[in-house]
């Protein structure tokens, strides 16, 4: 079976090789060069310029692929994301790559002696050996305290048939003391209590070594240069933020749901989608005790629109969840991870269609304060023949679709960030146009 990610797969670890550029996979290659088997990619390799070689490969074949690299950032690992549409279809590829593998800028196994275990696997690519479940182990009590799927009882497994290669890979980031606790850790069963209670020993027992390693010079660069990799995640955020504005009709819903895959399958995460607004505090109906509706507005002009005051509530009560929960809640999700945030709907609908809002207000009002609320990375204005869209839900009228198509053209035309999509042509068109444009935007921060 052709994935659409073989072609991109394929010609990666082909270019990685004649580049003799010395990497291993490190885990999840029972569907490699084929697929990702809806996982992401994991290499390992010894210094920078490896690194920077896999890098400038994968955007070039990404180009080749008919995509780009989408995000790029730094910290436990070199993240890389890559997306496009290819011979098979819209593909997506996260990758990252590991110099070496640290905790907190410290090593916590011997890479070196990682990569000279390394297997050729069908000819195509190269992973790390089975002493991979001892290594993954290792890394997840460290970060997190605990242990996930069988990690612990391979782990144990390969340590008791391979005591000496474990030794080697281990011991010496460790000190005496923190060698012997993993090696009790892998020779006797613990339960989770115990292993999360182990792992803060083994970090502190790290950091002693660590010390004695290394100069405090050079620690304190290490550690330096770590935080400098998470402060600049705060300015030059990997995550990625879409509005999808339209009227009834338009087909946002169904647009959203075909672009969520490929950006899910890049980012290796799942999309954060949001309607409306941030949601960080309760609707106006909620507070009052009303019965929340189910299932998508049918009759969307059917409520009674607000006098002057109450409207004028209203949008401040609002507009508070568009700066504060912005700042709250999705910008945190922005900054910590490769992430994408989409607003069905968004602040511009006050501007558009007003009645929907249930406000009444002086015409400007609106794009007046729009100047001082976050602003999505990219605006995607879904509109076409008016009749066409009215047909598809006729739950206002011709005119008022009419008139909302307008209004929505005049906005995209007069905003940097906003791109036109022709809903009323093929769902296979409008999916290509809104995801050449997502990965586009998303390409150009690092242009």
């Amino acid at each position: 079976m052709n994935y659409p990610e073989t072609s991109f797969l394929v010609s990666f670890f082909t270019n990685l090789n004649v580049a003799g550029i010395r990497y291993a996979v490190m885990r999840n290659s029972e569907t490699l060069p084929e697929s990702l088997g809806g996982s992401d990619l994991d290499l390992l390799v010894e210094d920078d310029n490896a690194a920077q070689g896999i890098i400038d490969i994968a955007k070039r074949v990404a180009v080749e692929n008919g995509g780009a690299m989408t995000v790029l950032y730094r910290t436990g690992a070199i993240v890389v994301c890559l997306a496009g549409n290819g011979s098979a279809g819209w593909w997506g590829c996260h990758i990252d790559v590991f110099v070496g593998l640290k905790y907190y800028g410290l090593p916590y196994v011997d890479a070196y002696c990682l990569m000279g275990n390394r297997v050729l696997e069908k000819g195509v690519f190269y992973r790390l050996g089975d002493e991979t479940d001892v290594v993954s182990f290792v890394k997840e009590i460290l970060y997190t305290g605990r242990t996930r799927k069988d990690y612990y009882p391979r782990a144990r497994e390969y340590f008791k048939n391979h005591h000496t290669i474990v030794e080697n890979l281990f011991s010496r980031f460790y000190g005496e003391d923190g060698w012997q606790l993993l090696k009790a850790i892998l020779s006797d069963e613990h339960d989770a209590i115990a292993l999360k209670n182990s792992s803060s020993v083994l970090a502190r027992s790290m950091s002693k070594a660590g010390m004695r390693m290394y100069s405090p010079v050079c620690l304190l660069k290490v550690k330096a240069v770590n935080l400098m990799d998470r402060l600049s995640r705060l300015f030059r955020r990997p995550g990625f933020s879409v509005a999808f504005l339209g009227t009834d009709g338009s087909g946002k819903s169904t647009l959203i749901e075909h672009v969520k895959g490929p950006m899910e399958q890049m980012l290796h995460s799942k999309v954060h989608y949001e309607h409306l607004r941030p949601n960080l505090i309760p609707s106006l109906a909620r507070l009052a005790g009303k019965p929340q509706r189910e299932g998508p507005t049918t009759d969307p002009h059917g409520g009674k629109v607000s006098g002057w005051l109450f409207s004028l509530v209203r949008f401040t009560y609002y507009y508070i969840d568009y700066v504060v929960g912005y700042w709250a809640k999705i910008y945190p999700i922005l900054v910590k991870r490769p992430s994408m945030v989409i607003f069905d709907r968004y602040y511009y609908e006050y501007m558009i269609d007003p009645r929907r809002c249930a406000v009444k207000l002086p015409r400007g009002w609106a794009r007046f304060w729009s100047w001082f609320i976050p602003r999505p990375d990219l605006i995607l204005c879904l509109g076409g023949e008016p009749e066409k869209i009215y047909a598809r839900k006729p739950e206002t009228s011709l005119e008022e679709v009419r008139r909302q198509v307008d209004v929505l053209q005049k906005f995209c035309n007069s905003n940097s960030r906003a791109v036109w999509i022709d809903t009323t042509a093929s769902i296979h068109e409008s999916v290509d146009v809104a995801l050449t444009a997502v990965i586009e935007r998303m390409a150009e921060r690092y242009k």
